[in-house]
């Protein structure tokens, strides 16, 4: 079992302080990630399929497929218009094992001209009374800054977060039609089928899936999660495997695989929306980093 983390800003000489995770609990227990700020996700979408080629020649290290599967999350905005070009983006997160609706943008009509946006990635809505009306927010995930040559923290000691009072309470309505925005980017599960060692008679295809919230391809080796289907090279041969439909044809030109049908990867949400989980590994997306246990 490993953990692996990946950062989110790893081209930025800005670092997000993390806790680490217990390995032996990340597994078993929803609890392990109740400190982190989670996002949490409502659903996982139907796969888009990338416009590859999809057949091929059974050759090693040939990509026969290629597929990204969004993942869902409700987001909101404010009911009433602030006098911008572009919304506010909120979103479900779990902060310190409390569900709460935030946002990782720094606006200064909501949130006034302070130090607050420039020190912590997150500011969560308060409602005081319950009305459903939202009169302060909270800063919460303190930015650290560090050398990047040396991996060393250089911030020094800094206040604790305030709260930030509202200029007005406002109301938040259901975001869908509102464009995304960065503070809030889409993340997805990408999907690559490869061959991989052929053997006499037989052929490797190889699944590789993991969580991506970066417009970069993941590092498969690093987070991803692998599955290896052995194919019998038989002329004509058709099978389902892994939500997939499989063909192998043989020419003069040698022997071709085509796929189709694809229904996206084996993957569940767990606690909650917190977890994505797959065969071998299980993600969270903090605010501050990808974390992945490779079972």
């Amino acid at each position: 079992m490993r953990i692996r983390m990946a950062n989110l800003m790893a081209a930025s000489a800005v670092a997000f302080a993390a806790a680490p995770v217990p390995a032996s609990d990340a597994l078993f227990s929803c609890g392990a990630v109740s400190d982190d700020m989670v996002e949490v996700f409502s659903g996982i979408g139907p796969p888009s399929i990338l416009p590859i080629k999809h057949s091929g020649p059974i050759a090693p290290g040939t990509e026969i497929f290629a597929a990204d599967t969004p993942l869902l999350f409700r987001y909101y905005t404010t009911a009433e218009p602030l006098p911008r070009a572009k919304p506010i983006i909120f979103r479900d997160y779990i902060v310190g094992g409390a569900a709460r609706i935030c946002t990782a943008a720094s606006d200064n009509q909501l949130f006034g001209r302070d130090d607050y946006k420039r020190r912590f990635r997150l500011r969560c809505l308060i409602d005081d009374d319950g009305d459903g009306a939202y009169e302060a927010a909270m800063p919460v995930g303190k930015y650290v800054r560090y050398n990047p040559v040396t991996g060393r923290i250089v911030t020094g000691p800094q206040p604790p977060p305030s709260r930030i009072t509202l200029p007005a309470p406002i109301r938040l309505t259901d975001g869908k039609g509102a464009p995304y925005s960065k503070a809030s980017p889409p993340s997805f599960i990408n999907s690559r089928m490869v061959i991989g060692a052929i053997e006499e008679g037989t052929a490797e295809i190889i699944i590789n899936s993991a969580v991506n919230v970066t417009p970069a391809e993941p590092d498969y080796a690093l987070v991803g999660d692998r599955k290896i289907i052995v194919a019998r090279l038989v002329d004509g041969a058709g099978f389902d495997a892994e939500g997939a439909r499989f063909e192998i044809t043989q020419s003069a030109a040698g022997w071709s695989i085509a796929v189709s049908d694809y229904q996206g990867p084996s993957a569940t949400l767990q606690c909650g929306g917190q977890i994505i989980a797959m065969a071998r590994s299980q993600t969270w997306i903090t605010a501050e980093q990808q974390r992945v246990i490779l079972r």
